[in-house]
């Protein structure tokens, strides 16, 4: 029996699926319907789902069925659940359930992001309603994402001894912005942006402005 347990638990912890199935403060656990299956399924402020009790009826006789927790699954490391209705089975994100449940429907232009970084923490208190942009940063801040800047980055044309280059060539006097950039093959706009420091960033306070830079370009 110890040994099942214990295969038991490390399989939860493989699939990372701490799914709160045994939740001790249900007596605080708050719960709405799920937006679109109304009467079907309801979700609760701890990111979990449950269907509704419900009877089914036959041509001669009826079934009590009881409401029961939802186990998810993973996708793309996010929980999901199927839900289903009228004898169809849709897939759903839990955290964007528990959002639309308890702050409303997403505003166009926004999304979900979860506040620690986990995405397996679907507590309503660690969403959010944010920007792409904003989902983006706050992932780098997070350390989910790592910073790409200068010759490191995919799309990079110029490396680390051409921006020297450029800058010491352009402070020596005698060299315009165009000149340096059909001499390296890029656009003036790009010169300029390197000699003001605004790319190309080699300190760490440059590290940060060329993260904001990149985000909002995206």
């Amino acid at each position: 029996m110890l040994f099942s347990a214990l295969c038991s638990f490390e399989a939860a912890i493989a699939g990372g699926c701490f799914y709160k199935a045994n939740v001790m403060e249900q007596a605080t656990e708050r719960w709405q319907d799920v937006v679109g299956y109304e009467g079907l399924y309801l979700v609760s402020d701890y990111g979990r789902v449950r269907s509704v009790d419900r009877t089914v009826d036959g041509s001669r006789w009826q079934m009590r069925i009881k409401g029961r927790i939802m186990r998810p699954g993973l996708m793309r490391g996010y929980h999901q659940v199927g839900l289903h209705q009228n004898a169809m089975k849709n897939t759903f994100l839990i955290h964007r359930l528990v959002a639309a449940a308890f702050f409303g429907p997403c505003p166009d232009g926004k999304e979900v992001n979860h506040i620690d970084g986990n995405k397996l923490n679907n507590d309503l208190v660690n969403l959010e309603y944010v920007t792409h942009s904003e989902n983006i940063l706050h992932a780098y801040q997070m350390g989910l994402k790592k910073v790409i800047c200068g010759a490191n980055h995919c799309r990079a044309k110029l490396t680390d001894k051409d921006v020297l280059e450029i800058r010491a060539t352009y402070e020596a006097g005698g060299v315009t912005h165009r000149k340096l950039a059909k001499k390296y093959g890029v656009g003036h706009v790009q010169i300029f942006n390197i000699i003001h420091r605004r790319r190309w960033a080699h300190s760490v306070d440059e590290m940060e402005e060329c993260l904001m830079a990149e985000v909002a370009a995206k």
